[in-house]
């Protein structure tokens, strides 16, 4: 079992990181040669540089929370936690040129057996089952999936007593 690690790379480092791999293997494969205006790559570039730095001051887990890397066949996983439970991050990135479907050992004590969680960039809601998340990601994509507490009947919270 591999353990979580303090002062891990924040998470924009890591995804500037896999941006900057897409592009380079989009240019080697020539799909950029024919765009006509490169000021307009450096305009989709600074718009999702403000995102992830948004997305950074937004959730403490992003700035400050520890790193831990999940189990996965095809996809590069990890998550970034706090000690509160709905701080967890979960990011999911696919670096292929194909869609995956894989199932992620979410292993973290505090999160509940059976829950929401959203992609922040998307919106697209995944539950998990027995700490097991069941993703679908499009060819070179990655989600951001935060833990949810959406309301149940009775206005019951599954995250009421955890920290």
């Amino acid at each position: 079992e591999r353990a979580a690690v303090s002062g891990a790379p924040s998470l924009l480092t890591v995804l500037l990181l896999l941006l900057i791999g897409v592009l380079v293997a989009r240019l080697s494969a020539g799909r950029l040669r024919n765009w006509a205006v490169p000021a307009i790559v450096l305009e989709l570039l600074m718009g999702f540089l403000r995102r992830l730095i948004a997305m950074r001051a937004a959730h403490p887990a992003l700035r400050h929370g520890e790193f831990r890397v999940l189990e996965s066949n095809r996809l590069l996983a990890f998550q970034r936690y706090t000690d509160r439970a709905l701080d967890t991050m979960i990011v999911l990135v696919n670096p292929t040129n194909e869609p995956v479907h894989d199932t992620i050992p979410v292993r973290n004590s505090r999160l509940m057996d059976s829950g929401p969680v959203e992609c922040v960039l998307t919106g697209e809601r995944l539950m998990m089952h027995c700490g097991l998340a069941d993703a679908s990601l499009p060819p070179m994509s990655a989600h951001i999936y935060q833990v949810r507490d959406w309301p149940h009947a009775g206005g019951y919270s599954l995250y009421k007593r955890v920290p």
